[in-house]
């Protein structure tokens, strides 16, 4: 068993302590034997791990390699420590793995130690799983079977009746048996580069593809235009090749780089964008395209995505997702919260909301706080901006937990500058909430924070087209009824001020959705999958918000500092394709 700790948050990993499962695959050098696991257990930051081996032996081990790419890393560990338990290393043989092979997969299930799961290896032309977390594996197969793993068996060796081990358990599904097993060529590779060059610098060389690469069946290759001829032209070559088995389809290319050497189009878009003032220090942001086949050319929406907690470490993969289901050509920008900025005053943020670290204790730093001036019209400049350079159609704010709270911010600060705001799982500054529930936030003083906080900024969101909510009645990390009183003040704003065809809609998820994204979770507030990637956001989304833009009316002759004019609606609507997508 493997136990790791991290105690800072570093590139795809976030701080924390975890357990894993790992084996020795190396005893040549006792002093410096190899422990292989998965990358995501070893992370690519500084950690502290030790190891408890089956005698319960426990030793300080290190990490020796993490792979770039793939799901896979090494450890290193001195075994002549080993008291009670004999030193053994388990051999590793990838051409073993095939369909109908039986295995058991041994380690440590839910950190109970030593688990023994059977299972039937069923296919291994499987694409790498999509995880919808900061790391995902890519550019290999990988391998199917119902061993029933969880939480903990990460790392686990999956060994075949010859007693080597064939595959590396990476990972499966929550509500099935289906588990994910990565084959072990390249770790291989770079198991016997390590035994022959020991204490070298730089570790393996590797290349590079320089995009994203996917395996579709013939069936689904003919949706996307593979003719007959070239079907079976494939099917010749590889009956004159001689394969063991028929080839069953083609890997296609499923993103690609914008400007690196795999892309044929010029460089549009850099990464890692400053914005910067005195008050609060230097901020970054990150601008990525997402477009639908065949709508390259169309005006592009400009979504700018608030982070929560995570302090912004969301994957490309879900910007890809929620575009494809807001059905629009879209450049997403991503901002960092201040906090990450070290504040010359030594203010602490949550996004535009600022207090010192003495006011955040019990995390009511979003009731004692105040709105940073200096910070949210540099951030809503900077928006504006983005949205002259790429001519954007449409300019949306998204934020999720902390980020719906910073998303009611801007949209409040500058209304003009935004077509819709979706809050999930928002809040205001302040809560009206009693002080016996939630925050045990002090009441009446907490209460008036909140109703001043509506009534003098909530209420400007009126000037902005569509006001979507989404929050769970039994969220208990962030106020249902607050986020009511947020809504239903802004649909009074507009109906006084006259505007029709606004849109300011309270959208409930259902409880059972509420912890859907972890399901041992009770706090009703982990609802980000159901509610913005999975089929259910459909219904409880992407639906209402297409139709409240359809509706919406729109600005013109947008321009750095401009202000927004109103027209009709536009009379057509780019049709939401279902189709492959193009990803830079």
């Amino acid at each position: 068993m493997n136990r790791n700790s991290q105690v800072r948050s570093y590139e795809d990993c976030a701080a924390g302590v975890w357990d894993g499962t790992g084996f020795v695959v190396s005893l040549e050098n006792p002093k410096e034997a190899l422990i292989l696991t998965n990358r995501h257990i070893i992370t690519t930051g500084p950690i502290r791990a030790r190891a408890t081996f089956y005698e319960h032996d426990d030793l300080p081990i290190w990490p020796v390699y993490r792979d770039p790419v793939h799901d896979f890393g090494l450890f290193q560990f001195d075994s002549t420590e080993l008291r009670f338990t004999p030193p053994t290393a388990i051999s590793v043989s990838p051409p073993e793995l095939r369909v109908g092979t039986e295995v058991l997969v041994i380690g440590n299930d839910n950190a109970e130690k030593i688990q023994i799961l059977p299972a039937t290896i069923a296919r291994v032309d499987r694409n790498c799983p999509e995880y919808h977390d900061n790391y995902e594996d890519e550019n290999t197969f990988y391998a199917g079977a119902g061993s029933n793993t969880s939480g903990g068996s990460s790392g686990s060796p999956v060994i075949a009746r010859s007693g080597n081990c064939i595959a590396l358990n990476a990972g499966g599904a929550h509500e099935a048996a289906s588990a994910f097993f990565l084959p072990l060529d390249r770790a291989v590779y770079v198991l016997e580069w390590l035994r022959g060059n020991p204490n070298q610098i730089p570790l393996p060389p590797r290349g590079t593809l320089l995009a994203r690469w996917l395996f579709q069946p013939f069936d689904m290759l003919r949706r996307l235009g593979f003719t007959p001829e070239q079907e079976a032209d494939v099917l010749k070559l590889s009956e004159d090749a001689a394969m063991d088995d028929r080839q069953k389809g083609q890997v296609i290319v499923a993103e690609i780089w914008r400007g690196s050497s795999g892309s044929v189009t010029d460089p549009a878009i850099r990464n890692w964008i400053p914005y910067q003032g005195f008050a609060f220090g230097e901020c970054w942001y990150k601008l990525y395209e997402s477009v639908t086949e065949g709508f390259e050319n169309e005006a592009p929406y400009l979504a700018v995505w608030l982070h929560g907690g995570d302090w912004g470490n969301i994957s490309k993969r879900d910007l890809q997702t929620m575009q494809w289901r807001m059905g629009r050509r879209t450049i997403w920008m991503v901002p960092k919260s201040p906090k990450s900025a070290r504040s010359p005053k030594g203010w602490e943020f949550q996004w535009g909301c600022c207090h010192k670290k003495e006011d955040n204790r019990n995390d009511q730093g979003f009731i004692w706080g105040h709105l940073h001036s200096s910070f949210l019209t540099a951030f809503a400049e900077t928006i504006g901006t983005v949205a002259h350079r790429f001519q954007a159609d449409r300019v949306l704010a998204f934020g999720y937990s902390m980020g719906g709270f910073g998303a009611y911010q801007v949209a409040s600060w500058s209304p003009e500058v935004f077509d819709a705001v979706v809050s999930l799982a928002g809040y205001g500054l302040g809560t009206e909430d009693p002080q016996h529930e939630r925050f045990r936030a002090p009441q009446p003083q907490s209460g008036q924070i909140f109703r001043d906080f509506v009534e003098r900024y909530g209420t400007r969101m009126a000037k902005v087209p569509v006001v979507l909510a989404v929050h769970a009645w039994c969220d208990s990390l962030s106020s249902y009824n607050d986020d009511c009183e947020i809504i239903w003040a802004v649909k009074q704003q507009a109906r006084r001020e006259g505007f029709a065809q606004h849109v300011a809609d309270m959208i409930t998820v259902p409880e059972c959705l509420a912890n859907t994204d972890l399901p041992y979770s009770s706090s009703g507030h982990d609802y980000y999958y159901a509610s913005l990637l999975r089929n259910t956001s459909e219904r409880l989304l992407w639906s209402k918000l297409r139709t409240a833009l359809w509706s919406a009316p729109r600005r013109q002759n947008w321009g750095r500092g401009a202000k927004r004019q109103w027209q009709s609606p536009r009379t057509s609507w780019s049709q939401h394709k279902w189709a492959r997508r193009r990803w830079f």
